[in-house]
Order: structure tokens, then C-alpha cells, then sequence
């Protein structure tokens, strides 16, 4: 089953994965900004210690 995962998080808070992106927070829902993952990705690119190797460009 997949899940919504966004690329630009969902956020501004300091932990939300890529949440520093300059994208407005209006923005943040929108189509171009998800992608669909099954959990196991999800999971790794939303964690800490990959955060360098998934960025949003």
C-alpha cells in the first residue's frame, strides 16, 4: 500500500524533513510538492540521518 509523502515538508518546524525549504507553507499541500512512497521509503527519506542524501532539488 502506498502513502502521500511530501517533498518539501509539510511544515516549517525544524523537524519537519526539508522544512527549511523556502517554499510557502501555502504551497506545501499542493500535488506538485507529494509523491506517493510505500512506507519502508517513506520512512528513509524522512529520516535524520538521510536528510543530505534525498534533497528537494
Amino acid at each position: 500500500m502506498g502513502e502521500i509523502a511530501h517533498i518539501v515538508g509539510q511544515s516549517t518546524h525544524e523537524r519537519s524533513p526539508r522544512g527549511a525549504d523556502p517554499l510557502e507553507e501555502t504551497l506545501r499541500d499542493e500535488a506538485d510538492n507529494l509523491m506517493l512512497l510505500c512506507a519502508q521509503e517513506h520512512t528513509e527519506i524522512d529520516a535524520k540521518a538521510t536528510q543530505d542524501v534525498f534533497p528537494v532539488t
